[in-house]
């Protein structure tokens, strides 16, 4: 009896130390930034996994790796099981090349080799440097993620701007705009039978959208988001009206209305947020229109502006700023009379964009026939700076700390015709507005025009009209230097100085 019931305290002793018992996994994943999954469950990298099961199955995933999904299995229950796993890299096909100059060029500090470049590339990021003809040099991160093609230029010095790459688009684009979630370009053609959109995880245009498809016209010219309403505009100059799309992410946009600006060749859209309304420019009927957003009816024209052309409301929606193009002014509206409040000639001045700062305090504006950008106080509406550009100046934009002042100069006119292309590619300055110095210039292709900064600062791109293409840069270290300079105020403004100073935090 005794014999019996030891034997089953022993059973039962060893039924509790089992059930108590666990297998443990120590789990680590190469590189050790790679997210991991256990059983479905995410986990840190390295972990310690235990369970009551003897097997598991283990998940890893990261950008420019192989993913990986495996099953393990562990027999004892006092000595863990250990699991190292090394990630192999994905490896693409690619091609390099540079437009226009012909070049070398050297990946990760290698060797020189001439361009172009086909072939495969592991996936992540390289230091690539290429060499032109004449000596000149040029280094960037090149950050592979995709098969694809990589199209760059050759710049004269570093313009603390590290390319992305040159991309190809429809026929003469006019204007860039960045989704509100910096996702999506969306690229208005003026050539075109409406808009495309270019997906800047894929690289690749994924859309292209032709708008108000029954008139069979090009002629689109600026793009607007309005993001409350998920809604993207873009005008129309030969039928003067404005469409409206629904945006749904990399879906194709829905076509909501179109609006008739009651002008003739209507160009730039602005909207006022605190008044819930558009303002127009109508180039050939010398008016603006103001539009109210709900109806989209027609409210208001301001007439009499001789070829007006860029448009800025104040933030708090009491101003509208309007650029005349043949005019040579710059005026400045009262929304709630619209009478007007203040004017700025200047002779044969050509004022073709305009932008606000987000305290309303400041407007800046572009003036082509003259080469410069006026800095304007908005309270006393006079001219507090000038800044003399590259030839043309057209579109310009500033950050949203009002630090960058950017500018896109389109180069000299052929002097057969001016639509034809350019005898000299143009230029984008890049000018420190707290300062009042030209800081970085890039050099574009033919007839740079389009222009527009990412919500979040990091991301610059223009287009060049002429060549149907456009180009991105990563302009975070150019914004790293600036906050440099702001901490070590004593110092010069000797930015290619402080150059390697700025590489070490990048």
């Amino acid at each position: 009896m005794i014999k019996r019931i030891r034997i089953i305290l022993l059973f039962l002793c060893v039924s509790i130390i089992l059930i108590a018992c666990e297998y443990t996994y120590v789990i680590r994943v190469i590189p050790s930034d790679a997210a991991l999954r256990v059983n479905g469950r995410d986990v840190r990298n390295p972990c310690v996994w235990k369970t009551k099961e003897n097997s598991i199955t283990v998940s890893s995933t990261h950008r420019g790796y192989v993913q990986v999904d495996q099953g393990f299995s562990h027999d004892s229950f006092f000595t863990p099981a250990r699991i190292e796993i090394e990630m192999e890299k994905i490896k693409y096909k690619v091609s390099l090349d540079t437009t226009g100059e012909k070049a070398d060029y050297s990946l990760d500090n290698g060797l020189f080799i001439s361009l172009p470049f086909e072939g495969e590339m592991t996936g992540e990021k390289h230091l690539l440097t290429l060499r032109g003809e004449n000596g000149t040099e040029t280094s960037f991160p090149l950050d592979i993620h995709r098969s694809g093609k990589f199209l760059f230029r050759l710049q004269e010095k570093p313009p603390f701007m590290h390319q992305l790459g040159i991309y190809s688009c429809g026929c003469a684009p006019k204007q860039m705009d960045f989704s509100p979630d910096n996702k999506f370009l969306y690229i208005p053609l003026l050539g075109g039978l409406g808009f495309q959109i270019f997906d800047l995880e894929k690289r690749e245009i994924i859309h292209s959208i032709n708008v108000g498809s029954w008139f069979r016209r090009n002629g689109f010219v600026e793009g607007l988001f309005i993001e409350k309403y998920n809604s993207y505009f873009v005008s129309q100059m030969d039928t003067a009206r404005i469409f409206e799309y629904t945006i749904n992410g990399d879906q194709v946009p829905v076509f909501k209305r179109d609006i008739s600006t009651e002008g003739t060749w209507s160009k730039v859209i602005a909207y006022s947020d605190a008044l819930d309304i558009l303002a127009v420019s109508n180039w050939c009927s010398n008016d603006v229109s103001i539009i109210d957003y709900s109806s989209g009816k027609v409210i208001k024209k301001i007439k009499g502006i001789k070829v007006p052309r860029g448009l800025a409301f104040s933030h708090d929606g009491k101003f509208l700023y309007i650029g005349s193009f043949e005019g040579g002014v710059i005026l400045k509206y009262r929304t709630d009379t619209w009478e007007e409040k203040g004017r700025i000639y200047k002779k044969y001045g050509a004022m073709r964009h305009l932008r606000i700062t987000p305290d309303d305090k400041t407007l800046f504006v572009s003036n082509m026939y003259h080469s410069w950008v006026y800095e304007i106080d908005a309270e006393s509406f006079t001219i507090v700076h000038t800044y003399n550009v590259y030839t043309n100046p057209n579109t310009i934009e500033i950050d949203e700390d009002a630090r960058l002042l950017f500018v896109s100069c389109r180069g000299p006119n052929n002097l057969k015709n001016y639509t034809w292309r350019s005898p000299k590619d143009g230029k984008i300055m890049v000018f420190d507005i707290k300062n009042r110095e030209h800081i970085a210039t890039i050099q574009g292709g033919n007839q740079p025009t389009g222009l527009d900064l990412s919500t979040d600062g990091n991301i610059l791109v223009f287009s060049n009209f002429k060549d149907n293409n456009f180009e991105l840069y990563d302009i975070s270290a150019l914004k790293q230097m600036i906050a440099l300079k702001d901490r070590h105020a004593f110092f010069p403004l000797n930015l290619f100085a402080l150059w390697e100073s700025v590489k070490q935090t990048s």
